[in-house]
């Protein structure tokens, strides 16, 4: 059965439909996530400290093996290591698992996932017409044969990959090539930094990594089977406390001073003049301010979303805030 392709165009930045924004050195929200990530690392340890058994996926499609942990003090890498995770996450075929937030691994967005990953599957002209009803591709198209993403999935998450391939539209399947394929006008990738982490004697790996985009401090969970890592969670930490602080404010909106400009409703705390919230009247964004300095900004076409913490947020957030002090 013929389908029409799916079209899909991801751009970091658009997705906040903002354009012309800086790199900006946010201090005050990067103290925030260094006492973050040192919260992190105790309560790995103390949790490791006590006797557990998780099921962990077997690295053979549709076997689950448990495997019990013995109380162990997790080990600090070394320089080198944290090197080396840092090269094995910037490798294509590895960084689609870094770029998104899942907390198990039947959470995983394949789509983010295969987005940069080499198929090595190559879509001939006859082809390419075939799965666009005779349009042919526009720009960079990617094939993903189904016996690719079992292989792929099995090695890199150990688990079996018709546990989430329904999350790729049927729209994007083609049954005579028995493939998926999709265009992709731009790259999801982010280039990795690894700063911390932590490796047990049972073969789990806790990194904390920061991108190129500033986009706060990450948490990836690896377990080591055999010669393969196996991804099993990626936390943003940034996301997690945001996503914290913007429920306080919910909560506690009404006991806020308001005020409104042209473009913005504004809540603030009435004794020291500063912004918490700002409110676009006639657009999509809600921005959310600490210390006076904008961290997160959701989209209402997105269902309000909470996202990672971006260093040029503040920048954002300075400029909406002249409209505060100005009307």
């Amino acid at each position: 059965m013929k389908s029409k392709i799916l079209v899909i165009v991801i751009t970091g930045l658009s997705l906040l439909a903002l354009a012309g924004c800086g790199i900006l050195e946010n201090k005050a929200i990067d103290n925030e996530v260094e006492t973050t990530v040192a919260l992190e690392s105790t309560e790995a340890t103390e949790g490791s400290e006590a006797e557990t058994t998780e099921a962990t996926e077997g690295s053979e499609a549709g076997t689950t093996e448990a495997i019990v942990t013995t109380a162990s003090t997790p080990e600090n890498l070394t320089d080198e290591e944290l090197q080396w995770f840092s090269d094995y996450f910037n490798d294509s075929q590895n960084n689609g698992f870094l770029v998104h937030q899942y907390e198990t691994p039947e959470d995983v967005d394949l789509l983010q996932v295969f987005w940069c990953v080499d198929t090595k599957a190559e879509i001939t002209e006859e082809e390419a017409l075939a799965v666009t009803e005779g349009e042919g591709f526009y720009v960079d198209a990617l094939k993903i044969p189904t016996d690719f993403i079992h292989s792929f999935i099995t090695e890199k998450m150990g688990i079996d990959s018709e546990t989430i391939r329904n999350q790729l539209s049927d729209s994007m399947y083609h049954e005579e090539y028995d493939a998926y394929y999709f265009q992709r006008g731009d790259s999801n990738y982010k280039s990795i930094f690894c700063i911390d982490g932590t490796k047990d004697a049972n073969g789990f790996y806790t990194l904390f990594f920061t991108t190129y985009y500033n986009d706060g401090v990450w948490k990836v969970t690896l377990f080591k089977d055999g010669e393969n890592y196996l991804f099993k969670s990626n936390i943003s930490l940034s996301m997690k406390e945001n996503a914290m602080k913007i429920n306080e404010f919910e909560e506690n909106k009404n006991t806020y001073a308001q005020k409104s400009s042209q473009n913005f409703l504004f809540y603030y705390k009435e004794d020291i003049g500063e912004v918490v919230c700002a409110v676009e009247i006639n657009g999509l964004r809600t921005l959310y301010f600490r210390n006076g300095i904008c961290y997160c900004i959701t989209l209402s076409d997105d269902d309000n979303k909470v996202c990672p913490t971006e260093a040029y947020f503040a920048e954002i957030g300075a400029e909406v805030c002249q409209e505060f002090f100005t009307e």
